[in-house]
C-alpha cells in the first residue's frame, strides 16, 4: 500500500479523477487500513472530486469496519443531497454499515426504501447478515422465508448468514433443517464455511460429540476456524479431553498463532494439569510467539480513540484509569465480583489475575465513553477479540448503574447492554 500511495501521489492533482481516487481508497479498505481509507476519502472531497457510487461504497465499508456510525450517516446524507440513486451495491454497503455500527433500525429503513426490483439476493443477504450479527435469529429466519416468497433464491452467502444467525441464538433444529436441505432445496453444495457454521452451532449448544463427528465426516479438511470454534466450545462446556486433543491439533497447524497456545494452556489448567499448562506457555515463549492484544475503539465526534489492553499511550490515560477506578468502586458497591475463569487459568495468584482483567481494553473504552459523553447517550465500542465473561458482566452492570445503553461489537457479533441485561441472553 505504501508503494501504491507513492504512485498515486505522483499523479498531478488536476489529473486525479473519481476512478484514481476510488482505486486507492478501495485498496486501503481491502488491506484492512480503514482509518487511512477514510482520510483519503476526505482528501478526495477537499480536492473537489465528487465521489461516485463505488467510492461511496468503499468509504461505507471502512465506516462499517471501524464502527464509525456518524461518518457513515454523513455519507448516506451526502448521497441523498447529491441525488445519487441507491442501487443494489450502495444499498448493500449502507445496510452493512448500519448493521455493523449497531443500528438495525436504520439498516431496515434503507432496506425498505430499496425498490422491489432492486432488492437482489445481495440486498436481502446484507439484511439477514445484520440480524445475525445482532443475535436476532428469529428475525433472520423470518426475512429468509420472506425473501423466498418474493421469488429471490438464496445463494451460498445467504445460507451462511442464516446458519450464523441460528448459531448465535441456539436455534439448533432450524440450523440443521437449513444445512441438511441446502443442496436439495437451493442447489447449493455445502462449503467449508457452511460446515464451520454447523460446528459452531452444535458446539455452542453443548453438542460436542455431534460437532466432532461432523468434523470427521466433512468432505474437506477442517481449517483453524472450525477447530478453534470447537476448542472454545470445549472450554465453555468443560470438555477437557476433547479440548486438549484439539489444542494440540491447532498448535501443530499454526505454531506461530499465540491464541492457540493460550487456549490450550487454559484447557490444561481447567483440568488441573498445571505442569502441562506451564509447558504450553513455555513452548509459546521459546518460539517467540505472542498473543494478539485486546484492542477496543470508541468513535466520538468523528475521531476514533483506540485502547489496547495494558497500554498507557492515550494522552488522557491517567484520567481514564482514575475514572475506571471510580466506576469499579460503584460496581463493587452493587455486588460486583470479578469473573476470573477466562483469564490466564494457569496463574495461581488471584490478585495477579484480577489486576490483568481490570486492564482489559473495553473497560478503558467504556470509562472514556462515560467521561466524554452526556448522560443518557449510547456508548458504542468495537472490540477485536471475543469479549470475556468479566467484561460482559461489567457492561451489564454499567448499563444498569449509569442508565446507559452500551453497544459492543466483538470479533463475531453485537451485544446490546441495557438495564443490566444483554441482547445475547448470555449466549455468546
Amino acid at each position: 500500500m505504501d508503494t501504491a500511495l507513492t504512485l498515486f501521489r505522483t499523479i498531478p492533482q488536476e489529473k486525479k479523477n473519481a476512478i484514481s481516487w476510488t482505486t486507492i481508497i478501495s485498496g486501503y479498505v481491502q488491506a484492512g487500513m480503514n482509518k487511512e481509507a477514510l482520510q483519503l476519502f476526505h482528501e478526495m472531497q477537499n480536492s473537489n472530486v465528487p465521489p461516485d457510487k463505488v467510492s461511496l461504497a468503499s468509504a461505507l465499508s471502512a465506516c462499517a469496519q471501524l464502527g464509525a456510525l456518524e461518518q457513515g450517516r454523513w455519507i448516506h446524507s451526502y448521497a441523498d443531497k447529491a441525488r445519487i440513486s441507491i442501487d443494489s451495491v450502495l444499498a448493500c454497503a449502507l445496510i452493512d454499515m448500519y448493521a455493523k455500527c449497531g443500528d438495525m433500525e436504520e439498516a431496515l429503513g434503507v432496506f425498505k426504501d430499496v425498490k422491489k426490483k432492486t432488492k437482489s439476493v445481495q440486498v436481502w443477504t446484507a439484511l439477514i447478515s445484520g440480524y445475525a450479527y445482532h443475535g436476532l435469529g428469529g428475525e433472520a429466519i423470518r426475512r429468509f422465508t420472506e425473501m423466498q416468497k418474493t421469488g429471490v433464491k438464496p445463494n451460498g452467502i445467504t445460507l451462511t448468514a442464516v446458519l450464523t444467525a441460528c448459531s448465535y441464538t441456539g436455534l439448533v433444529e432450524e440450523g440443521k433443517s437449513v444445512f441438511y436441505t441446502m443442496e436439495r432445496d437451493y442447489n447449493v453444495k455445502p462449503t467449508i464455511e457452511h460446515y464451520g457454521c454447523m460446528v459452531d452451532l452444535l458446539g455452542r449448544a453443548g453438542l460436542l460429540d455431534e460437532a466432532n463427528r461432523l468434523v470427521q465426516k466433512m468432505p474437506m479438511k477442517a481449517n483453524a476456524v472450525i477447530w478453534g470454534s470447537l476448542l472454545k466450545a470445549c472450554q465453555i462446556h468443560r470438555n477437557i479431553e476433547l479440548g486438549e486433543r484439539i489444542g494440540e491439533i491447532l498448535i501443530g497447524m499454526y505454531p506461530n498463532h499465540g491464541g492457540r497456545y493460550v487456549h490450550t494452556a487454559n484447557i490444561h489448567a481447567m483440568g488441573g494439569k498445571w505442569d502441562k499448562a506451564a509447558e504450553t506457555r513455555r513452548l509459546m515463549k521459546n518460539k517467540g510467539v505472542v498473543k494478539v492484544p485486546g484492542c477496543s475503539t470508541i468513535s466520538l465526534e468523528g475521531t476514533t480513540h483506540e485502547f489496547v489492553a495494558g497500554d498507557r499511550s492515550h494522552a488522557e490515560i491517567e484520567i481514564i484509569r482514575s475514572k475506571w477506578r471510580t466506576v469499579r468502586r460503584r460496581l463493587e458497591e452493587n455486588g460486583y465480583v470479578p469473573e476470573l475463569e477466562d483469564v490466564l487459568l494457569d496463574l495461581a495468584d488471584d490478585e495477579e489475575r484480577e489486576a490483568i482483567v481490570h486492564q482489559h481494553s473495553e473497560k478503558l473504552a467504556v470509562a472514556y465513553g462515560l467521561m466524554k459523553t452526556k448522560p443518557g447517550t449510547t456508548i458504542r465500542i468495537m472490540k477485536n477479540l471475543r469479549v470475556c465473561k468479566d467484561c460482559h458482566k461489567v457492561m451489564k452492570l454499567v448499563s444498569k448503574i449509569y442508565k446507559r445503553d452500551i453497544m459492543m461489537r466483538d470479533r463475531t457479533r453485537f451485544h446490546r447492554f441495557r438495564d443490566g441485561k444483554c441482547t445475547c441472553g448470555d449466549y455468546w
